[in-house]
């Protein structure tokens, strides 16, 4: 998952068709395959959404129009509305001029999945954003965040902050004493 200064960092380092790409992706949480064949025949202007059928899992996908995503559509050049014209070479370069080595492609959809469910903390609106048949595959997919993981450290520690420094010495005087 790409932190927002990262996104904005890659986004930095790209040729307008990628940044177009990339927003789309984290935007849409579409798969590459998906988003190439995205066009404007995919919209439903009166539920103001994307609709079709994802070419992997092969179930249907919406996918709404929020104002990024309008965008993009208000400036696509054509009927199609992303040019991939030597997306690989393009998205390599930028990745490299961005520093971000260890980011694929594939980190944009999950940086929206993950996104939508730090916001709203519902499961089931990631899976069917992603078009998953099965709950079980998007909590894989998600992973655990670092954020998460700090958050089990908080509760940990809220419950049981025993400090035996503190223990030792009031059991100490006690004994003492008698």
């Amino acid at each position: 998952m790409l932190t927002p200064g990262e996104f904005k960092r890659f986004l930095d380092a790209a040729p307008p068709s990628i940044q177009r790409i990339a927003r789309a992706a984290v935007n849409s949480t579409l798969r590459m395959k998906d988003l190439r064949l995205l066009s404007k025949d995919n919209i439903n202007e009166a539920a103001h959404q994307f609709e079709g059928l994802q070419e992997k899992p092969g179930v249907p996908y919406i996918v709404p129009i929020n104002e990024v995503m309008q965008e993009l559509i208000d400036t696509a050049p054509g009927h199609k509305l992303f040019d991939f014209t030597n997306f690989r070479k393009l998205f390599e370069q930028a990745r490299r001029d961005s520093g971000l080595t260890h980011f694929e492609f594939k980190d944009l959809r999950r940086t929206g999945a993950r996104t939508i469910y730090n916001d709203t903390g519902d499961i089931m609106l990631v899976k069917e954003c992603l078009g998953h048949t099965d709950v079980a595959t998007t909590q894989r997919y998600l992973g655990v965040s670092a954020k998460q993981i700090q958050r089990a450290g908080l509760a940990l520690a809220s419950k049981f902050s025993y400090n035996p420094d503190q223990n030792s010495h009031k059991i100490a005087t006690k004994a003492l004493k008698k």
